[in-house]
């Protein structure tokens, strides 16, 4: 089983996936094989899965698992991706997963934040936090990027001057490539965190105290603290990126003046006309 999965992982590298998605499929693909052995007491054969094990399956991460829908479809369609594979180079029949359901996924909505409270999680971070910090949220606030890309960015990937700056994102969703403008607030952060950034291997803007590149959780660990801090403990990732997005619509929609803020929040530091 393991040479298998080495040869999914390299059919997945060549269909240029990102590393995150390939430690997904190869993950859930996993997880399966050790519930199938478990279950069966026997060891895991893909040429002998049918779809009643599939469907036993799903039932088991609603039963027993209590997995979320997200999760439960997730992990179906990792599964159909591999005995798609599988098929597709001849070595089963049929793909398995084929006919099973996922579970319905009922969108709440992103939940936003208002305007005070996003206020305030700024304040809080300019108050008590450090260069990185401040940088970590003016840029999520200001830009509306994904946490995934802002730990990719590096040093060169920033252009700045007193007057205007873009962020370069080369690896976004889709394997997207895009330039974002930096408003003043943003640039400000960068520069303040640039000047005393430690020489590091890693060449990435946001580092840890190690100097390497930082994680997704580790950046969410530190906006969590703030949003504490400023009585938002609920507050999710997203809705960062959703509350910038919102305001950059608005924004856009009225007109704006000296590369306006993506957070309605910034209404203050950059006016609509």
């Amino acid at each position: 089983m393991h040479i298998i999965l080495e040869e999914f992982r390299a059919e997945l590298l060549r269909q240029d996936r990102s590393l995150t998605t390939i430690k997904h499929y190869i993950n859930d693909v996993d997880l399966f094989r050790r519930w199938l052995e478990e279950s069966y007491a026997e060891t895991f054969d893909p040429c002998k899965i049918v779809q009643r094990e599939i469907t036993e399956y799903r039932s088991h991460l609603i039963t027993v698992k209590s997995a979320s829908a997200n999760t439960i479809n997730r992990r179906l369609a990792s599964l159909s991706k591999f005995f798609g594979w599988l098929q597709a180079e001849g070595r089963i029949k049929a793909n398995p997963v084929s006919g099973v359901k996922g579970i319905a996924v009922i969108d709440p909505g992103v939940q936003s934040i208002d305007t005070s409270s996003l206020r305030r999680l700024l304040r809080e971070v300019h108050v008590h936090g450090n260069r990185l910090h401040i940088a970590i949220l003016e840029i999520l606030c200001g830009t509306a990027i994904r946490v995934g890309e802002l730990v990719q960015i590096t040093v060169s990937d920033c252009q700045i001057s007193d007057r205007k700056g873009t962020v370069h994102i080369r690896n976004g969703k889709g394997r997207a490539s895009r330039q974002i403008p930096l408003n003043v607030d943003v640039r400000r952060a960068i520069a303040n965190w640039l000047e005393v950034r430690p020489i590091a291997e890693s060449n990435h803007l946001i580092i840890g105290q190690r100097g390497k590149g930082m994680t997704p959780s580790g950046v969410w660990r530190i906006v969590k603290r703030y949003a504490g801090l400023a009585g938002i403990p609920d507050m999710k990732i997203h809705t960062l990126r959703h509350c910038a997005l919102t305001g950059l619509a608005a924004i856009l929609a009225h007109g704006s003046r000296g590369g306006a803020s993506l957070c309605p929040s910034m209404r203050r530091r950059f006016p609509s006309r």
